[in-house]
């Protein structure tokens, strides 16, 4: 749970409600966690949390397990069912404090979204009814997920923002500000890993820990739901979230490297673990909230921008680029000097003074037609953008995220100037390769060793194979998916599992358990296992969309008992190729992403 986030949501009119410890039997497919039981009135109490002990909760693999499978399967929004349950409670406070109409008590922009678009950005959970909609969104939003402003307002958290912890709520929902949830545990962790260090010497291959990796993984996750829902390609968002993981791995050497030495007291002597971290929260405090705020801001504006850059260049310099700023009384002097620069697109201008320039910066770029106005000449802006950006004496902020596809320059609070000269920042050497191991006119330094480090833990976390638990977990996630969910008919006289399927070309394909199965296996070793599995509990949307490629049937061989046909189709940004086995009809077999 967010503490920050629900301290204060809970400090403004809300009260924790009382435990019950109760024992409920487990049904096949549906095990009861926790369930809140809403009190005859508010003034009175705030209900109650039944949690459940039973001891065959441990059986189906405990608490926690549970709760992560819920989140795999796409089932919940987040993995806590307490949290899930609190959120009823607050849900039903707010609708106390701010009464809505008839016709919303009964959930009527929750009837208006998309059942699809819940199931995807929220859970599946979320799209069975308005009041599991509205828990599903709050519990989600307090565990650090960001969703579309049309959900936080179609949960009415739009209507409770009077209340100062509601309105935290709605903008943390709704991405205006980073939730830090995902970070408060795992940097007590990272300060644990640290604690177990020996010597007098900071060790750089900390960075190297697991628990380390995981803070890093979360603080930029923090940094990737800035742009969560802002439209761009895969590719785009792939290099821009690489940006954000290099950026918190290096802001995490900081971090630790600034709380090394307070392992030591004033005598010399190591200090109790309790009073180490007690010391260093105030290094939290300043780089995961103060930092972390502006940082967020500059990222969204980054990948807004790159994301802009990257739809203008469809049309290259068919029309001319203009700067502008938000024109009001914020605008800093020095941005408001770029207001109107007017350029072709090629024009190197926007290599250094394309948006953002500087922290909380909200200019902005647009298309304009080369008719309606006159072009800046080049020199004349380069002069202004000089003059706007004299400030920034290091010229951290001049840079395109746009062309270098990135989030933050080479050169940022957490590195050093040479960094823009290194040719494994720019991607010309192979991270974590030999030949990358030697840095362009970088001194050697403890940065330069964090830095490699940091690069090949991403390169190694972008590649990772599925550990062997991990396949078994999610193999049978999908094939408990398919048994609750296949169509049930007889197939050669006998019970079964199969779904029909019309493909827009007009074929009929069976959809089976051993699809599922044999798609597990054929992506084994695929880093995209999880969301192959999950594609293809969704196959009622993209398989009706689906044509065959002409010629294409697997002869019987070697390999194959069977003739196969195959297709393609788009969905979500990806493009799915399937394999049919020819018998019995059409049975779809197995796919993966091309």
């Amino acid at each position: 749970m967010c503490q920050e986030a629900a301290e204060i949501v809970l400090r403004k009119g809300f009260k924790l409600p009382k435990l019950r410890l109760v024992k409920v039997k487990p049904a096949r497919g549906n095990v009861t966690i926790a369930q809140y039981r809403q009190p005859l009135s508010f003034d009175l109490d705030n209900g109650t949390i039944e949690v459940n002990t039973h001891p065959d909760i441990r059986k189906l693999g405990g608490v926690k397990a549970i709760g992560q499978k819920t989140v795999t399967s796409g089932w919940a929004s987040q993995d806590n069912a307490i949290l899930h349950e609190l959120a009823h409670m607050i849900d039903y406070k707010c609708r106390d404090m701010f009464p809505l109409d008839a016709k919303e008590q009964i959930g009527d922009r929750f009837d208006k979204l998309d059942s699809e678009q819940i199931k995807k950005f929220l859970s599946q959970y979320g799209a069975t009814k308005a009041v599991e909609f509205r828990a599903e969104l709050i519990s989600g939003a307090l565990a650090g997920n960001v969703y579309p402003e049309e959900f936080a307002k179609a949960a009415y958290l739009d209507r409770y923002t009077e209340n100062s912890g509601m309105n935290m709520l709605y903008d943390m929902a709704t991405g205006k500000i980073p939730n830090t949830s995902a970070t408060e545990q795992k940097f007590a962790n990272t300060m644990k890993v640290l604690f177990q260090q020996k010597g007098s010497q900071f060790q750089i291959d900390i960075l190297a820990n697991d628990k380390v990796q995981d803070f890093i993984s979360s603080h930029a996750q923090v940094l990737d739901n800035a742009f969560k829902f802002e439209p761009m390609s895969d590719a785009m968002r792939q290099r821009l979230q690489r940006s954000n993981y290099i950026f918190s791995g290096m802001k995490t050497f900081h971090e630790l490297n600034e709380a090394f030495p307070s392992l030591i007291d004033e005598n010399g002597n190591r200090k109790p673990f309790e009073q180490f971290l007690k010391d260093v929260q105030r290094i939290d405090h300043t780089y995961n909230q103060n930092y972390l705020r502006a940082e967020y801001n500059f990222v969204g504006s980054s990948a807004s921008m790159a994301a802009k850059w990257e739809r203008y260049a469809e049309d290259g310099d068919r029309y001319n680029l203009q700067y502008r700023t938000a024109g009001d009384d914020r605008v800093r002097p020095e941005h408001a000097e770029l207001d109107r620069v007017t350029l072709p697109m090629s024009d190197p201008f926007w290599r250094t003074y394309y948006p953002p320039n500087g922290w909380n910066c909200r200019c902005t770029v647009v298309q304009v037609r080369k008719s309606k106005y006159p072009e800046t000449p080049h020199d004349e802006a380069m002069q202004r953008g000089a003059s706007a950006t004299g400030k920034d004496t290091k010229g951290i902020f001049q840079f395109n995220p746009g062309i270098q596809q990135k989030t933050f320059p080479d050169y940022n609070p957490y590195t050093i100037r040479r960094c823009r000269d290194c040719d494994i920042a720019k991607a010309t050497v192979p991270d974590g390769s030999p030949s990358g191991s030697k840095l362009v006119f970088v001194p050697e330094n403890e940065l330069c060793a964090a830095c490699r480090l940091i690069r090949q833990a991403q390169a190694q976390r972008q590649n990772q194979r599925p550990a062997d638990q991990e396949f078994e977990n999610v193999t049978s996630i999908a094939v408990e998916w398919a048994h609750n969910n296949l169509d049930t008919t007889l197939i050669n006289g006998r019970p079964g599992k199969r779904t029909m399927v019309t493909t827009a070309d007009g074929f009929t394909i069976g959809v089976g358990n051993k699809f599922f199965t044999e798609t597990a296996h054929k992506n084994k070793r695929n880093p995209d296992l999880a969301h192959i599995l999950k594609t293809a509990t969704e196959f009622r949307n993209w398989l009706p969309n689906a044509r065959r490629i002409p010629n294409n049937a697997i002869e019987p061989g070697r390999d194959h008992a069977f003739p196969f046909s195959v297709y393609t189709v788009e969905y979500q940004g990806r493009t799915i190729e399937f394999k049919c086995k020819l018998t019995d009809g059409e049975l779809i077999y197995n796919m993966r992403f091309l």
